[in-house]
């Protein structure tokens, strides 16, 4: 696992990033989505266009970005994206909704919720974002945040780090935004944006419990508000009372670091399988054992196979049936792994 991201934009003397958003949703189905919040402050005046680039490690040609505009204007989806109750919200132009839409947060001020256009740079590992702003100028007033928001759909295994035992699974979580020492080398550090305020949310299944958790940014866990989220972001994915949310956040700070680990324990079908084939196999070894000592024979004399009753070799049949059921699948990938590259 690969979690560094930057915020990158030429225009970064004359924007401040308020908030930066994380959040990531592991779903039982071992599919997973990573949504990016990100709202812009303006130094200066409103600019023709705003250009601001995300560095995603991991980005690949098949990850499609999905802009969540149209998620937000609701304004009753804001309460719970931003914590904060809506006064109310109008349209950027009321006959075409699709150019913004202002909120007006009781607690944070108005904010500029705003479409996005977006392309992927594979060659640096980039999602560039552009705003258009020409219309915005009718309802944009000084000091009003600009806010955008996407998300894309990974494998699994790139949000977090999972290590399986054999009766436990723990996920590791080690998200860094903005980390120069993890900079690559085709990036300058000047174009890193200095971001305020660092939110990372997990959203995981609920039979995990908390390993480790840093109390010092770990802001609330909670159970995921099923038929909020499902007005925000409708997915046939999330099941009602399956998921839980760990929201942590960091404030003022040139780098963020956010770790994380649970856990969730295991019995799977083998290892209950591989226990029966153990208390089996010592059973049928101390049966064999006290018959063969009763007799005073050798374990190779035909004497003591013939005299073993037929439920013995029952029970040797099931402890063969088992052990092929353990240890078959192993073989074969072994000997499919020894063919395939004694051909090459």
């Amino acid at each position: 696992m690969e979690n560094n991201y930057f915020l990158l934009s030429p225009q970064h003397n004359s924007i401040d990033i308020e908030r930066f958003h994380l959040c990531t949703w592991e779903l039982r189905d071992e599919t997973a989505l990573i949504e990016f919040g990100i709202e812009i402050l303006l130094k200066d005046a409103l600019p023709q266009e705003l250009g601001i680039s995300l560095y995603v490690p991991w980005l690949k040609s098949t990850h499609k970005i999905q802009d969540l505009y149209n998620n937000l204007k609701n304004k009753d989806n804001c309460r719970f994206i931003f914590n904060d109750s809506v006064e109310g919200a109008e349209f950027i132009q009321e006959e075409n909704r699709e150019f913004g839409t202002v909120l007006h947060l009781v607690d944070h001020g108005d904010l500029c919720i705003v479409p996005i256009c977006a392309d992927i740079n594979l060659q640096k590992h980039c999602v560039n974002i552009k705003i258009q702003t020409e219309q915005l100028k009718a309802k944009y007033k000084p000091g009003m945040g600009i806010y955008c928001r996407f998300y894309l759909e990974p494998h699994v295994s790139l949000l977090s780090t999972r290590t399986q035992g054999i009766t436990k699974t723990s996920l590791i979580y080690d998200i860094r935004v903005n980390e120069k020492r993890n900079l690559p080398t085709n990036i300058s550090a000047k174009d890193l944006c200095k971001i305020k305020n660092c939110f990372v949310f997990h959203i995981i299944p609920n039979y995990y419990d908390l390993v480790f958790l840093d109390n010092k940014i770990c802001r609330g866990i909670r159970s995921l508000e099923f038929d909020s989220f499902q007005k925000y972001l409708p997915n046939k994915r999330f099941k009602r009372d399956e998921l839980i949310v760990i929201f942590n956040k960091k404030i003022e700070s040139e780098s963020y670091t956010f770790f994380s680990t649970y856990a969730k324990e295991i019995i799977s079908p083998t290892q209950i399988v591989l226990a029966i084939f153990i208390n089996l196999f010592c059973a049928l070894l101390l049966f064999i054992a006290s018959v063969r000592m009763s007799l005073q024979i050798p374990a190779y004399n035909k004497q003591l196979w013939n005299n073993l009753p037929w439920e013995t070799y029952l029970c040797i049949g099931i402890v063969l049936l088992t052990g092929i059921y353990i240890f078959g699948p192993v073989v074969w990938r072994q000997c499919n792994s020894f063919f395939s590259t004694d051909k090459k």
